[in-house]
């Protein structure tokens, strides 16, 4: 579902992303991080700069740029300074007070900044490039800032969405906009083509098996029909034998660690 770039941004800058998603995700932050901490861990071996400076895209209520912190401070014992970007001046206050130590905090697009070429070590770009209209400029931009990116997706571009999609004449599309500004869909080969075209290369990737965790986490159960637990069962074990067939034809998330020459 195409919509124009002036009403997606008025999506987050009306406010109205965060009074459909009070809780910004808070919730997934801790299993976001843990999700993560491979890869920081990688990253830090072959990235030895002291201090590590970060940056942090539409970070939402900052908790995973306020874990991801102190996972790097302690786990390489260098100083890190943290930074953050967001669309959404109601939610970039959010991030100051659960980042008290934020270097600096700026509201707009990462789709164009006025940082530095290279003045970040790594960019945070996590759940966050579905919610551009321009995702392609989006990594351009981070290449031109940083030498290396964390990024995370949702692979929502399957062969069982597309069907259901065109069953129930695109309703499921105009859901993922109008509730959470989804307004990009990723399939397993295509985000590998959206990096490549940015002049990214990825370091390492893993696909999180996101069935097994929604059927753990206790805030997500709770909302679950018994259907919506049944399917997220049999999707986690098939995900446990076939990760990549099981997020190909149902979904999953991936997340990486890209390098940008």
């Amino acid at each position: 579902m195409k919509r124009a770039k002036s009403d997606i941004e008025q999506f987050y800058l009306s406010g109205e992303y965060l009074r459909r998603n009070p809780t910004l995700h808070a919730e997934d932050s801790a299993w976001k991080a843990g999700v993560v901490a491979p890869l920081l861990d990688y990253f830090v071996q072959v990235h030895p700069a002291s201090p590590l400076k970060l940056l942090d895209v539409g970070g939402g209520a900052g908790l995973l740029l306020s874990m991801i912190g102190e996972h790097l401070a302690r786990a390489t014992g260098r100083p890190v300074v943290k930074c953050a970007l967001e669309i959404s001046s109601e939610m970039l206050e959010i991030q100051k007070v659960n980042n008290p130590d934020l270097v600096c905090a700026q509201q707009g697009s990462i789709e164009a900044t006025s940082f530095e070429g290279k003045e970040f070590d790594l960019v945070l770009l996590v759940d966050v490039l579905e919610h551009l209209p321009n995702g392609r400029k989006a990594l351009e931009e981070i290449r031109r800032i940083s030498r290396y990116a964390v990024i995370k997706i949702p692979l929502e571009d399957t062969i069982h969405f597309r069907l259901m999609n065109t069953v129930r004449g695109g309703r499921l599309s105009r859901q993922a906009v109008e509730s959470v500004g989804h307004v990009g869909s990723y399939s397993v080969g295509g985000y590998r083509k959206e990096i490549r075209s940015a002049h990214g290369t990825i370091l390492c990737e893993r696909l999180t098996n996101i069935f097994g965790y929604l059927l753990t986490n206790p805030y997500h159960r709770l909302k679950m029909t018994r259907w919506q637990c049944c399917r997220n069962w049999v999707c986690s074990r098939a995900s446990a034998v076939a990760p990549r067939f099981t997020a190909r034809f149902f979904r999953d998330h991936v997340v990486m660690l890209v390098h940008f020459s």
